[in-house]
């Protein structure tokens, strides 16, 4: 009798346990990965080297795949396009590029970032 009491508990704690491991399990698996594409401006005078320095750096992001750059050396002005890819969980623990690190960049590099913006390309 004992033994079977002893039995049906660690059953019923085993089921209890699987259950909130397959409920983590779904919520995990429906983040959505969302692919955005940001533009962000510049001015300032800018060498070919740092073209592919700053390219490299911003490569290093997260949730960053894809970068490019365009600039105008006789006008001093360029832009960042980048697209990121970015998870949504529908909670506080969404996952999103952050804009100020790519802005920081831009201005340890003598640049003057002047504004942004964002579309979603996918969900």
């Amino acid at each position: 009798m004992k033994h079977l009491l002893r039995l049906n508990i660690v059953l019923f704690f085993t089921l209890l346990s699987s259950g909130f491991y397959a409920q983590a399990f779904d919520k995990a698996s429906l983040a959505k990965e969302t692919e955005k594409i940001y533009y962000y401006s510049f001015s300032g005078i800018l060498n070919p080297s740092s073209i592919d320095m700053i390219k490299d750096e911003i490569l290093r992001m997260q949730f960053v795949t894809e970068v490019k750059i365009e600039y105008k050396a006789e006008k001093a002005l360029g832009q960042v396009k980048l697209i990121a890819k970015e998870k949504y969980t529908n909670n506080d623990t969404d996952f999103e590029f952050s804009i100020y690190n790519l802005k920081m960049l831009l201005i340890r590099n003598n640049l003057m970032p002047s504004e942004y913006k964002s579309e979603v390309v996918s969900k």
